[in-house]
């Protein structure tokens, strides 16, 4: 036989065999690099509800807060109702009596001795001017106006009082009367109709044409004012050159001269005596203007006018001053 030196072909493989024992742990190997940051995890859900705290210790005030910005301006609200009427109030206590007063007045015209007549009076008074006149001491201007002496229609003659209120009218006009009939029909401005009015003084021409504008006819009429006091007037006249005083016990309220009546043809008008209305401030002739119905006025030769003449002798009583004639104001008011 022959034998080969050199290695055969790989047999077949064999059956697995059994298993090992349990080795003994090995030693710790080198720390390995750091991995990578693993991805972000997702959200996790809502843990459960913590149980209730302790409580916290009472009475500890804390501090105070921050003032808070003013809110904004309200809404304006509605009108509360009205309320109802409170109960009346209890009567109060009766005050004190007070201290005695001073001895009263009443600013009349007696002085000395006391007395007065404290009712309300009213008079008129005329300026015979332009100017309106001044109410005396102690009396109260109510109107002022133009003075009337009167009216007349046909034969019927309405005078007024110088010294009452109804001669001093607010305005002057022509003709402000109306006749009225019986069937009710009336008629303003008859051709017969007539008014008159105190001239002024102060003029020295005498308006014997027919005036018909009324800027023409106005300077010519007096003005007036009506007054109000609670003085009682007494006139006192005298027929001698010495102006009459007052009793005593009377205060003076004006000086003038004694006018009794006027005629303007058929028509008359008078004065009373115990009226201050026939105590004018100043003598004049003419006195009166006459105004028609038909819309003129002027002052007509056949008016007469009569005052109170004195009598300075007294040597022939009822027989003085017969046959004198006087042409001029200054002689009448020195000697007649």
């Amino acid at each position: 036989s022959t034998q080969s030196t050199g290695d055969g072909p790989p047999g077949s493989r064999g059956y697995t065999g059994r298993r090992g024992r349990t080795g003994s742990p090995g030693e710790d190997g080198m720390p390995g690099i750091p991995g990578l940051p693993g991805p972000g995890g997702q959200k996790g859900g809502r843990g459960r509800k913590g149980e209730r705290g302790d409580q916290g210790p009472t009475n500890v005030a804390g501090s105070p807060g921050r003032t808070g910005r003013p809110g904004p301006q309200g809404d304006t609200g509605d009108r509360a109702p009205n309320g109802e009427q409170g109960q009346q109030g209890a009567t109060g206590d009766r005050g004190k009596s007070g201290a005695t007063g001073e001895s009263g007045g009443c600013d009349c015209v007696l002085e000395e001795p006391r007395g007065c007549n404290c009712d309300t009076h009213v008079y008129a008074v005329h300026s015979q001017t332009s100017r309106l006149p001044s109410c005396p001491d102690g009396f109260k201007t109510l109107w002022q106006g133009y003075s009337l002496l009167g009216y007349a229609s046909g034969e019927i003659t309405s005078s007024q009082d110088l010294g009452r209120a109804g001669s001093c009218v607010e305005s002057f006009d022509v003709m402000s009367m109306m006749s009225c009939d019986g069937t009710g029909v009336c008629r303003h401005g008859v051709g017969s109709d007539k008014s008159f009015w105190l001239m002024n003084s102060d003029k020295e021409d005498v308006p014997l044409k027919p005036m018909s504008n009324m800027d023409q006819i106005l300077p010519y009429i007096s003005r007036c004012s009506v007054c109000m006091g609670t003085n009682k007037a007494v006139v006192k006249h005298a027929v001698g050159r010495e102006q009459p005083r007052c009793d005593n016990g009377f205060k003076q309220m004006l000086t003038g001269y004694t006018y009794l009546m006027a005629m303007a043809q058929k028509a008359g008008l008078g004065q009373n005596l115990n009226s201050m209305g026939s105590c004018l401030r100043s003598p004049q002739s003419p006195v009166l203007l006459e105004c028609l119905g038909r819309g003129t006025c002027s002052v007509y030769v056949d008016h007469v006018d009569f005052w109170l003449a004195q009598d300075p002798t007294r040597i022939n009583p009822g027989a003085w001053g017969m046959g004198v004639i006087y042409s001029n104001m200054k002689d009448i008011k020195d000697d007649g």
